[in-house]
């Protein structure tokens, strides 16, 4: 029984006298309240520091932090601009020497308070994983389900996957350049790999460790590395026959080889076993195309823009490239623009180029350059032009390099602002279709018809341009 009543006792202890402890080291330690405050502010700072570090890094690499980390930082941002308010509410008062018990004791909780929330924001910050998340850059959509909704490509779509599950070693895809064959063989690689018909992606190899630093060698290494897996390989834009073997790929079995060129005769030349063509687009397939991106696809037949946008799908020649780039320039546009392109299609300035197809996609590429609303963007695009065919852009590549050269607007001095502002002019450059998503993260490219083209050649502004 005294046990019990011992144990009563304790407990009753506990939930009144510490209470009343804090109570009153409310009233008699004021200043070690200060101290704690200040500490534990302190302390704050320092993770938020750490975690803003990380979000820049994040910015950079184009990820998206995850919405707890946001919630994180909101809290924290609020309760040291609530700490900032009651520290300079203590300074005032120690200033005026009115601490009274009356002020002491709600100040001093106030700050308890505080303390102990910014000790608990500091803990949550051990648990803000995963941080942030990759992110699309914008206007970096896939159109590739759109585009092998048409027969022709559907076609062809079927006929490649069909040829890498019958076992076919080598398979051709051949074309006019701007005709859609790298969008149809990236479709076709997406899909193998949702079947995962295949161990890996080449791009995916990182246990392949080469050190070798001759071709030769390099070729070596990776014949030895790809023997032994089941894989898929997609060679693009191929121009010349080239020894599979001498590069490291090897034939066998589990090695299926596609390759993508706008020669049939480097496809017999190589040996491919299937070879496809992607012909250009037939007429009503052109038209519905260009319906999509220029935003008309639900217009009356009866409607001022159908006559004209079919002439200028017309003009296209069947190439979805020219389609999808004017048709995204037109959208919004006026019947006064739309006029002004159909007559710049059928009289292009430059008569260098004799082929009507290349001729027709020089037009286009100059109309929709001429059409970008900032000098930014044109000169982004020039800058972009300067990379090797092909290559794989990197986003902070351009805002490093254009910090110095591209035309940026008055009041842009800060390397922050820069950023903002080519980030802007890449989605108007992808809105227009000059500009690509690259397969690799936060990285853009130019279609490979481009530097066919000669653009930057052939108009004699742009570098000009380029250089003030």
């Amino acid at each position: 029984m005294t046990e019990i009543v011992i144990a009563i006792g304790a407990k009753v202890a506990e939930y009144l006298v510490a209470p009343i402890s804090r109570h009153v080291r409310y009233l008699l330690c004021f200043n070690q309240f200060i101290g704690d405050v200040e500490n534990s502010k302190k302390e704050l700072e320092v993770k938020l520091g750490d975690i803003k570090q990380r979000k820049e890094e994040a910015d950079r690499k184009f990820e998206a932090i995850i919405p707890s980390v946001k919630e994180w930082l909101r809290d924290v941002q609020a309760i040291l601009e609530d700490v900032q308010e009651l520290q300079h509410e203590v300074e005032e008062g120690a200033a005026k020497k009115c601490f009274n018990v009356r002020r002491r004791y709600p100040l001093a909780k106030k700050m308890d308070d505080k303390a102990n929330r910014m000790k608990e924001l500091k803990q949550d910050s051990n648990n803000l994983e995963p941080f942030s998340l990759p992110i699309q850059l914008p206007g970096m959509l896939d159109s590739s389900k759109d585009f092998v909704e048409f027969n022709s490509r559907k076609s062809a779509y079927n006929d490649l996957l069909e040829a890498i599950e019958v076992g076919k070693n080598k398979i051709g895809l051949f074309g006019s350049g701007g005709s859609g064959k790298t969008t149809l063989a990236t479709k076709v690689g997406d899909t193998v790999k949702q079947l995962k018909r295949f161990d890996k992606e080449i791009k995916e190899l990182a246990g392949l460790e080469i050190k070798e630093e001759t071709q030769s060698a390099v070729a070596q290494r990776l014949l030895m590395g790809l023997k032994s897996m089941k894989i898929l390989i997609i060679l693009d834009d191929v121009w010349i026959k080239l020894n599979l073997e001498e590069i490291g790929i090897p034939l066998n079995e589990g090695c299926r080889v596609l390759l993508t060129t706008r020669r049939r005769d480097v496809c017999d030349s190589m040996d491919c076993e299937s070879i496809i063509e992607l012909s250009i687009l037939k007429e009503e397939e052109a038209w519905d195309l260009f319906k999509r991106h220029a935003n008309i696809a639900n217009v009356s037949t009866n409607d001022e823009f159908d006559g004209i946008g079919k002439k200028i799908a017309e003009e296209c020649k069947g190439l979805p490239i020219a389609i999808v780039t004017l048709g995204s320039m037109l959208k919004g546009k006026s019947l006064q623009v739309w006029e002004s392109t159909l007559r710049r299609l059928r009289n292009p300035t430059s008569s260098d180029i004799e082929k009507d197809l290349e001729k027709g996609l020089y037009a286009v590429l100059e109309i929709s350059y001429d059409n970008l609303p900032t000098k930014l963007a044109k000169s982004l695009f020039l800058l972009c032009s300067m990379f090797p065919e092909d290559h794989d852009i990197h986003v902070e590549d351009l805002i490093r390099f254009g910090k110095g050269t591209l035309e940026l607007d008055d009041g842009v001095y800060t390397m922050e602002d820069t950023r903002k502002e080519i980030l802007v002019a890449i989605e108007r450059l992808l809105d227009y279709c000059l500009l690509m998503p690259a397969n690799k993260k936060a990285c853009v490219k130019l279609h490979d018809v481009v530097p066919r083209c000669s653009l930057v050649d052939c108009k004699e502004n742009f570098s000009s341009s380029f250089g003030r």
